[in-house]
């Protein structure tokens, strides 16, 4: 007689609200110092290659020591993965960190920001005539929303003169986003 035994599973992580809310606050904290102060070290003749460049290599030794001491397996890549992780790497990551710095010192940051944040808008265009998928009244919705909010947060009204390399970068960070 030959019995089947299913595996046990271990009972899923309850996420906690507490935590999660502690994440989001932090990482907005983070985000939105970032500019200013990349605005400001700029300023001070520091390249935008540099304050990307600083800026990646302190993420990747937080996040690095984060995921050593986390998880050690997670950090094991694949031959096959690599030319994956490379291409995040350097469009996902240095890509839109270093056209972000470039737009934000040509640009004032505001503007830097709602340019490289129409990457939302980008991917809802992409999969609608490329992928040839509707998608809700409510994802439109949401990005007019969102854009309009970025719009309010970076005056886009005032009286700033743009720079169209600055704009440029800004675009190519959505893209790279």
């Amino acid at each position: 007689m030959v019995t089947t035994e299913l595996p046990v599973l271990a009972p899923p992580r309850v996420a906690h609200r507490g935590r999660g809310t502690t994440y989001v606050l932090l990482a907005a904290l983070f985000f939105s110092t970032s500019g200013t102060l990349g605005k400001s070290v700029m300023s001070a003749g520091v390249s935008p290659q540099q304050v990307a460049a600083a800026r990646i290599a302190l993420a990747g030794v937080v996040l690095l020591a984060g995921v050593a001491l986390v998880a050690p397996r997670k950090l094991r890549v694949r031959r096959a993965e690599l030319p994956v992780l490379a291409g995040y790497g350097l469009l996902g990551v240095a890509g839109v960190q270093l056209l972000y710095f470039v737009a934000a010192g040509r640009i004032p940051v505001g503007i830097a920001i709602l340019l490289e944040f129409v990457s939302p808008v980008l991917i809802a265009l992409w999969v609608r005539f490329v992928r040839r998928h509707r998608l809700p009244r409510a994802v439109w919705g949401g990005i007019a929303l969102a854009m309009a909010g970025l719009a309010l947060v970076a005056q886009v009204w005032e009286g700033v003169t743009l720079d169209g390399l600055g704009l440029l970068a800004g675009f190519g960070a959505a893209l790279c986003s």
